[in-house]
């Protein structure tokens, strides 16, 4: 005979300070967090073993009952234990995921650029639009995604400061910034992210010359 083997809730508390406006679709479950800096949009694949659901400023993840089709203790004891082992990868997982919505939604995460080599500046204008110049005839223009701040943090223009409170738009964005010019390890010269260690490589006249 089958037996049912049931197993613990996950439960997500919700931060006091963001609001969460919860739906769900045939395939999805859909959050909207709101807080003080702004708003996220997250949505979750609905998952064959669990349930979700929002209960006073609570998520709540509950496994759905299953059945055991087990010839012996031991092989009861194998299905149990895989089955646990399913559930808590996915924990783990979904509990990595809001905390770090929770994280950038009550501080603005920051990635910091570098624009290293004579001559490369950038000029930011009313903060929707960069112009990037590195020697060439024109310079590059660059249009700001929306829900994202660029700004500078010194007097020459070389670093540049992205902040947003969604991560993969500020991450996104700073690999298309990256790939504008990418670092010569020749030369030095290039953008990079700020404290980066790159190599850099002597060239071959260099080293015949020496």
């Amino acid at each position: 005979m089958p037996r049912q083997f049931k197993s613990k809730n996950l439960i997500v508390k919700i931060p006091t300070n963001i609001i969460l406006l919860f739906f769900q679709s045939h395939t999805d479950y859909i959050f909207f967090f709101l807080s003080k800096n702004g708003k996220i949009r997250f949505s979750l694949k609905k998952h064959e073993l669990m349930d979700c659901s929002v209960k006073n400023n609570l998520i709540v993840f509950q496994p759905r009952n299953i059945l055991l089709y087990a010839y012996s203790k031991q092989l009861e004891y194998k299905l149990k234990e895989k089955h646990r082992v399913m559930l808590k990868s996915v924990y783990n997982t979904y509990f990595m995921i809001f905390n770090k919505l929770f994280f950038d939604l009550n501080n603005r995460f920051k990635v910091v650029l570098d624009l290293r080599g004579i001559g490369y500046r950038f000029v930011v204008l009313n903060s929707k639009v960069v112009f990037f110049y590195w020697g060439l005839a024109h310079p590059i223009k660059f249009v700001v995604p929306k829900n994202l701040l660029i700004s500078s943090i010194d007097e020459k223009n070389k670093i540049l400061v992205l902040e947003s409170i969604d991560r993969h738009l500020v991450m996104s964005t700073a690999f298309l910034i990256l790939r504008l010019s990418k670092f010569n390890i020749y030369t030095g010269k290039g953008i990079c992210f700020l404290n980066q260690q790159k190599r850099t490589k002597i060239g071959k006249k260099a080293a015949v010359k020496k």
